[in-house]
């Protein structure tokens, strides 16, 4: 028992004070931690009330309560794992993963289906008239961009001299990267819901520590949602490239840029997990922080693993049987 508990059903009137440092106690803390050397001392219940902007706002302001969890501080957070799950915080998952689902598919665009064909100048026959109608075999190719008549060969390097698209590719890979993206989203959740329950111990379990906690941590999607806009500039590129536009965004500063946006979403997630992982009780603390820095981002990219995959080997095998590309 906490001494902030034991010393109120003791009837006592002194002051209770920390066991840990003798810090006079004169009402529970907030955090449930002694203010001076943030020893535990009093236990928190778990409550359905969920206090949060977005709940009282009755669901809106979605993108306020992202930056509201990106300010989160110690206080904030170990409110958040003490709330069980809630009509709000259930709302802002799902439009969390809907914005996941929806970054993953602009980001799809510009990989499937796109061809860009270049010529080698050293080639006898490499000329504009012999390649301006070179098309990529197989159905559905829309030629996006060619690179105009009067512009001359780059000398030593490889050219582009036409973009193509495959239409009826991307029709299908693109939806199909939102709802595998969509459901992978949910998975991981569940998965993490689930692993985090089992790591909780003796009475912690069954409370619902951290289910709104986990539903609210999902606003790092808004990093995805900036990566997904962000993959729309490889279109540009692809375009620009062959055009000979001066202003192209490179591909490589692209993909860097990308890299990073998505690597601080992903980050960002996993140091929100063991964040949250250190306002667990005690006696549990050391297996969620375990779970959280370990085996969370391991299933995690077991799953994205799985459906990148799948969606790879998907599209090759019908790209094949509606002989979209060969």
């Amino acid at each position: 028992m906490s001494v902030v508990n034991s010393s109120l059903e003791s009837g006592k009137s002194s002051t209770p004070r920390c066991p840990a440092c003798g810090e006079p106690i004169k009402e529970a803390p907030p955090d449930g931690r002694c203010p001076l050397c943030q020893h535990q001392v009093a236990a928190l219940p778990v409550t359905a009330e969920d206090s949060t902007p977005y709940a009282q706002a009755g669901g809106g302001g979605w993108f306020g309560m992202c930056l509201w969890v990106y300010g989160a501080k110690r206080q904030r957070l170990a409110y958040l794992a003490l709330i069980r799950r809630s009509r709000a915080s259930t709302r802002f998952v799902r439009i969390s993963l809907l914005v996941f689902a929806l970054a993953v598919a602009l980001f799809a665009m510009p990989h499937l289906g796109w061809r860009v064909v270049s010529v080698d100048p050293s080639m006898e026959s490499a000329t504009m008239e012999s390649f301006r109608g070179t098309e990529p075999s197989g159905r559905g190719w829309f030629r996006v961009a060619s690179m105009p008549a009067d512009q001359p060969l780059r000398p030593g390097r490889l050219t582009p001299v036409a973009a193509w698209w495959n239409l009826p590719h991307a029709a299908i890979g693109v939806p199909a990267s939102f709802v595998i993206a969509l459901v992978g989203g949910w998975l991981i959740l569940a998965m993490v819901q689930a692993g985090t329950e089992r790591s909780l111990t003796g009475p912690f379990r069954g409370q619902g520590r951290f289910e709104a906690a986990l539903r609210y941590g999902s606003a790092g999607t808004l990093w995805f949602a900036a990566g997904g806009v962000i993959s729309l500039l490889l279109v540009l590129s692809n375009a620009g490239a062959v055009r000979g536009w001066s202003c192209t965004p490179p591909r490589v500063g692209v993909y860097v840029v990308l890299a990073i946006v998505m690597s601080a979403g992903l980050l960002g997630w996993w140091f929100w997990l063991i964040r949250i992982a250190g306002t667990a009780p005690p006696p549990t603390r050391t297996r969620i922080v375990v779970f959280y820095s370990i085996w969370t981002p391991l299933l995690t990219a077991a799953v994205i693993a799985v459906g990148a995959a799948g969606l790879w080997l998907g599209m090759r095998w019908l790209a094949s049987v509606l002989q979209l590309q060969e």
